[in-house]
């Protein structure tokens, strides 16, 4: 018996020396007692992590957070009366050695967060003894073996985090006594079987983080009486939650957001007494909040936000003693805010944001003593402020933003853990209460767009925890900026901007070390900008344009090495530009215009190699326009407009590749227009006029394919128009009046769309638009070769057209004859041969005309999103049935003006249907809404360059229609911003709307 247990003993040790030996590090040294002495073995009690039974043989091996690295060895399984084998928390990498499978007595197996790979040995399915199995946290691909299946006593079974393929296996359901599952974040697809129903035992189950995993939640799982969790979030789950959910009566915690479940919330859920955690946001469920729900006197939270709950708020919320947290924001609840409100005396957190609740704050909001989040924001509510919630000083965050609320901002009173204020866009009266200065522990204060008046209080210098300050949209504000704001050192974001304050900019301003942006835009500030803003190192953003600020530009600024964008334009600033601004390597937007600027651009700006804004219009600069420019090859706005620069336009301008807009009119600007301009092909604007530039038009400007506006009125330009630029398929301002250009006009295009305003004063043009015709040249004199071609060439030319003619009459005879013998009186016309319509297409394409096709209706037509052959979307206008001499006259007058029309700015027509029974319009498809969706209802936040822009489309587009399409005859009589389309493109700096 001794040689027996000796035999044992040797041969365990030299399992776990194996082990030992497969392991390549040991930093903490857990294994240095593990020897090979003759007289050390496992169970001599000096083996760490090893544990032996009374007869001296190891039935528990634990090195879980020991920062091993290694392998897992198969020697192991030389261990034969291991129960417990945990080695999770390391660096272990490799395979699970299928060997672990012999471990007959194996009870517990914890091989977690490791960086094992491969599969999952299906050996594992002999240890029919075991109860633990947690193989979570690794890098495990291959399916969800089924093999678990087939143990009867496990309990626990956790392999979440892994790289999984394949879904989740039915067979799992066979594990009766499973107690635990945990296959979250695994990669898994398929559906939830339903088989998980049958296992009654179950207390927690988690699937969650699998957005492979699709489908319903099964009915099944109702039946699970003792389950307790249940995590099926972030997965791709639809269908309503199962009325079975009601039947699980110790269900406590519910976690099923970010799903698309739709649907209404069972009222069955009313009957799970010992629910405590209810989360099902970022879901697609409707209708009413039950009040079966809302009366569990065990609910804690019930997060609700983004969904399409909709209906008043149940008032029996009231009712709910144990609520901590509440969030039913953005949904589409109506009505008021429940006036009992104060009597759930453990709330913490209340957001209904972004919801269609009017009526008043109740004012017992103000007993929630315990409040730390109050969320009012983006609704209708109206009626002041309640002064109660100056008393709630655990209050950490209150947004009531973007409501109707009126009267006075109360006093905080004493609210000291206040750290966000955002009462923005609402309708106040009177001014910003100076006790907001007690508040020392407020990091956020957004009042902008409140209709505020009076001055800013000096108070808020007192507020050193302040990190950001928007004051900004309060025209009634004025007075001066307070010097005390430069003492809030921690200071970020400092928005002033559309108010009506007045002085000059504190000398104090230079103490806010950590501020990055400045906003003081559109004020009425006035004396120079302050020297010691150079102090301001942090800075990003300076803004301070549309003020009375004067006196030269500070160069101590050239020390703001973070500074991306100076606006400054619409000053009074004056003196030459500092030639240190060449030095500032993050500038991407410098806006000097609309000053008194004067001297030269400095030669150093090609230096600001990030520069992608430089505009100057408006100054008194003069002199070359530097070469260095040449150097911006991420400039995309540039505007020298409007001042005194001579000399000629540097060629080095074309090696700014990235350039979208070129203004330089209104200067000295002398000699020729650089024929590598055709080298910016992404120009969308250039404007030289009012300069006195000499030459021909480069006919590299066709290669501009993106070209939209071209100027070049009012110079000493010479020659012909290139015929090249019929290219220009975008271009729709074009003017070089003003010239002293000759020859015919081109025709085809875009050129057939311009007035002859873009053409007047050049003495030798001729063609249309012009009265002047085309003279030929009977004086210019041909050689005898070429003369002999000229015949050949004009003989050709009239036999072919008489052939043509010839076949053309005959084609028009049979198509005549043809029609006459047919019952068929449909005939399809269609504009530039783009798109061949038949009846059956156009049925087809509208699904018969369907109601649900209609975008619009007016009083003679109604308008069908249609799609044509599948792959090509188009508007059909279809007039109204009914037949009468003035529809067919209102019918042609339209037929005949659209088309003629090629403009940029203006649907096109791609063709028509015309019967006795029904005349149809094939217009292009414009998908992005009206103008109306884009100012008004879509929150878009328009800027308003972006809004400049669309009224010149909009505008090029009525002009044309009034002045250049049927002799001035057409009238526009009722322009609204519903009944003009918009598509989005990216031209220029920004994203600009094209409105059609």
């Amino acid at each position: 018996g001794v040689n027996i247990k000796d035999q044992f003993a040797r041969a365990e040790k030299e399992a776990l020396i194996l082990f030992k030996a497969s392991i390549s590090e040991d930093p903490r040294g857990i294994l240095r007692s593990w020897s090979l002495s003759g007289s050390s073995f496992p169970c001599n009690g000096s083996w760490v992590g090893v544990e032996c039974n009374s007869v001296g043989r190891v039935v528990s091996l634990d090195l879980h957070s020991g920062d091993l690295a290694g392998h897992i060895s198969p020697s192991l399984s030389n261990l034969t009366l291991l129960v417990h084998l945990n080695l999770s928390i390391n660096n272990l990498v490799g395979r699970i050695p299928p060997e672990i499978g012999s471990l007959a007595f194996l009870i517990a197996l914890d091989l977690s967060d490791n960086l094992l790979t491969g599969s999952i040995p299906p050996q594992l399915e002999q240890l029919t003894f075991l109860s633990f199995l947690n193989l979570s946290d690794n890098q495990l691909s291959g399916p969800v073996p089924k093999e678990p299946g087939q143990l009867p006593n496990l309990e626990y079974l956790s392999l979440f985090r892994n790289n999984f393929e394949g879904s989740i296996p039915s067979q799992l359901g066979n594990l009766t006594n499973l107690k635990y599952l945990w296959l979250l974040d695994s990669y898994l697809n398929g559906t939830i079987p339903s088989e998980l129903g049958k296992l009654q035992n179950m207390l927690e189950i988690d699937l969650s983080i699998n957005s492979g995993v699709s489908g319903s939640i099964p009915s099944e799982l109702g039946q699970l009486k003792k389950l307790r969790v249940l995590k099926l979030f972030q997965m791709s789950l639809t269908g309503s939650i199962p009325r079975e959910m009601g039947n699980l009566s110790s269900l406590q915690e519910l976690y099923a957001f970010s799903n698309n479940l739709s649907g209404s919330i069972p009222r069955e859920m009313g009957a799970v007494q010992n629910l405590i955690h209810l989360q099902l946001y970022f879901n697609r469920l409707s209708g009413q909040l039950p009040v079966e729900l809302v009366i569990l006197q065990s609910l804690q939270t019930l997060i609700l936000f983004t969904n399409r709950l909709s209906g008043p708020i149940p008032s029996e919320l009231g009712m709910m003693k144990s609520l901590t947290s509440l969030y039913l924001g953005d949904n589409e609840f109506s009505g008021g805010l429940p006036d009992n409100f104060g009597n759930v005396t453990n709330l913490m957190y209340l957001e209904v944001r972004t919801n269609m609740l009017s009526g008043t704050i109740p004012d017992d909001i103000g007993a929630l003593t315990g409040l730390s989040i109050i969320d009012l924001s983006q609704n209708t509510l109206t009626g002041p402020i309640p002064t109660s919630l100056a008393n709630v000083s655990t209050l950490e965050s209150l947004d009531l933003s973007d409501n109707l609320l009126t009267g006075s901002i109360p006093q905080p009173g004493q609210l000291p853990n206040l750290e966000y204020l955002s009462l923005f866009r609402n309708n106040f009266e009177g001014s910003i209460p100076s006790q907001l200065g007690n508040l020392t522990n407020l990091k956020y204060l957004w009042l902008l767009d409140s209709y505020l008046n009076g001055t800013i209080p000096s108070e808020l210098g007192k507020l050193q925890n302040m990190l950001e300050i928007d004051l900004s949209i309060n025209s009634g504000v004025s007075g001066s900026i307070p010097s005390e704001l430069g003492q809030l050192k921690k200071l970020r974001v400092l928005k002033l901007f559309q108010m009506s304050l007045t002085g000059s900019i504190p000398r104090e301003m230079g103490n806010l070390s950590s501020l990055q942006e400045l906003y003081a835009f559109s004020n009425n500030l006035s004396g120079s900008i302050p020297r010691e803003m150079g102090a301001v190192q942090n800075l990003i953003h300076l803004q301070l344009y549309f003020n009375r600020l004067s006196g030269q530009l500070p160069v101590e600024l050239v020390k703001l090495q973070s500074l991306q964008t100076l606006i400054l334009f619409t000053n009074r600033l004056s003196v030459p530009i500092p030639s240190e601004l060449g030095m500032m390597k993050s500038l991407t937007s410098l806006y000097l215009g609309d000053n008194e600027f004067s001297g030269g651009l400095p030669d150093n700006f090609g230096n600001v190699t990030n520069l992608m804004y430089l505009e100057v219009r408006t100054n008194h600069l003069g002199g070359p326009v530097p070469t260095s420019l040449g150097k911006l090859n991420r400039l995309i706005y540039f505007d020298i407009s409007d001042n005194k620069f001579s000399g000629t336009l540097p060629i080095d301008l074309a090696n700014c590749s990235t350039l979208q807009w070129f203004k330089a009119s209104r200067n000295m600007l002398s000699g020729t227009i650089p024929d590598d301009i055709g080298a910016l092909t992404g120009l969308s604007i250039i404007d030289l006029s009012q300069n006195t530039l000499t030459g021909p038009i480069p006919t590299s400007l066709a290669n501009v394919s993106t070209l939209e506006s071209l100027d070049l009125s009012d110079n000493l330009l010479t020659g012909s128009i290139p015929h090249e630029l019929e290219q220009l398929t975008f271009l729709s301002f074009l003017n070089l009046s003003d010239n002293q250009l000759s020859g015919p006009i081109p025709k085809e295009n875009q050129f057939s769309t311009f007035s002859n305003r873009s053409y007047l004063g050049n003495k030798g043009l001729c063609g249309d638009p012009l009265s002047v015709k085309c003279e030929p040249n009977i004086g210019q004199s041909i050689k005898p070769h070429q003369e002999r071609e000229l015949k050949i060439k004009i003989a050709t030319g009239c036999i072919l057209g008489i052939l043509a003619a010839v076949a053309i009459g005959v084609l028009v005879y049979y198509t005549v004859l043809s029609r006459a013998k047919s019952n068929n009186t449909e005939p399809v016309k269609i504009f530039d041969k783009r798109v061949k319509i038949s009846y059956e297409r156009l049925l087809d394409a509208t699904s018969n005309f369907s109601h649900a096709n209609i975008l619009g209706k007016g009083g003679s037509c109604t308008v069908y999103k249609g799609i044509l052959d599948g792959n090509m979307l188009v508007a059909v206008k279809k007039m109204n049935d009914g037949h009468s001499e003035k529809q067919d006259v209102f019918f042609h007058a339209e037929l005949t003006v659209l088309g003629q029309i090629r403009h940029r700015n203006l649907v096109r027509m791609l063709g028509m249907f015309v019967s006795d029974q029904l005349k149809c319009l094939v217009l292009e498809y414009i998908s992005n809404g009206d103008l109306d969706m884009h100012l008004y209802k879509d929150n878009l936040g328009l800027s308003w360059e972006q809004r400049f822009h669309i009224a010149i489309g909009v505008a090029y587009g009525l002009s044309y229609l009034h002045n250049e399409v049927g002799s001035g005859q057409i009238l526009h009589c009722d322009p609204e911003a519903k009944k003009y389309t918009s598509r989005c493109r990216f031209r220029g700096p920004y994203k600009r709307l094209w409105y059609i």
